[in-house]
């Protein structure tokens, strides 16, 4: 499995992991299916609240939307995102269909309806319960594109297993239902041909330093792993 994800990781074409089950996707992202940003936020008193996000939207094979169970697995082995240390809040969003708004929306009846499970170096917590939310069109409050999770992990000085070096996210689970009266209002049109994933990281900052501090997430190759994995391909080609 190391083998396979490094070579996706050199560059061949991406493609979703064929579902182990109905509405049960993973994925192998690589490096450029992610794009940064970065937000700020002036708060005043001289401070700055600075939140980086890497995004990416990747496609899938059609999906039916109704009311039901969808699970995402997505696997960063051969990409680790390494997160700042010095962040206050990390956000975990992912959608069946797309995200174009900066959160997602949701209601009583979406409570308690969605799971991650996140597998982070140098981070206690696990895991945490959410909402199914609702994403809606850019600029629109009635358009519904995507639906899913937006939850925020607010951390505190117990979280870090060694306080002062980075979080490194290995892996993450997504789990969400969509209640029966998401659909079809408060749910992209069915089937859905993508998913979409954004993991953000944010803190509040000098204003007077706002340029000086580098991406608080991003995306770190393993260049070693993939060399040895392709050196192993190199050597079964020749052997054939």
């Amino acid at each position: 499995m190391r083998l396979l994800v490094c070579i996706a990781c050199a560059g061949a074409a991406f493609a979703p992991v064929a579902a182990r089950a109905a509405y049960d996707l993973s994925f192998t992202p690589r490096p450029d299916h992610f794009a940064f940003s970065r937000t700020v936020d002036p708060g005043g008193g001289g401070n700055t609240y600075v939140l980086d996000e890497l995004q990416a939207t990747l496609p899938a094979s059609p999906v039916a939307v109704g009311a039901d169970t969808y699970t995402f697995h997505f696997d960063f082995a051969a990409m680790p995102v390494q997160i700042s240390p010095s962040v206050e809040r990390i956000d975990f969003m992912a959608a069946l269909g797309v995200i174009e708004s900066p959160f997602g929306v949701g209601s009583s009846a979406g409570q308690n309806l969605a799971t991650l499970s996140f597998d982070v170096d140098n981070l206690r917590p696990t895991g945490k319960t959410g909402r199914t939310v609702t994403y809606y069109a850019a600029g629109s409050s009635v358009r519904a594109v995507g639906v899913g999770v937006d939850e925020s992990l607010r951390l505190t000085a117990a979280d870090p297993v060694t306080p002062g070096e980075p979080f490194v996210l290995r892996s993450l689970d997504v789990s969400f239902r969509i209640p029966s009266q998401y659909v079809p209002s408060d749910a992209p049109d069915s089937p859905a041909n993508s998913v979409a994933l954004r993991i953000r990281a944010g803190r509040n900052v000098a204003t007077s330093d706002v340029g000086t501090i580098g991406p608080m997430v991003r995306v770190v190759p393993e260049p070693a792993q993939c060399a040895l994995a392709l050196a192993a391909l190199s050597l079964l080609v020749r052997r054939r």
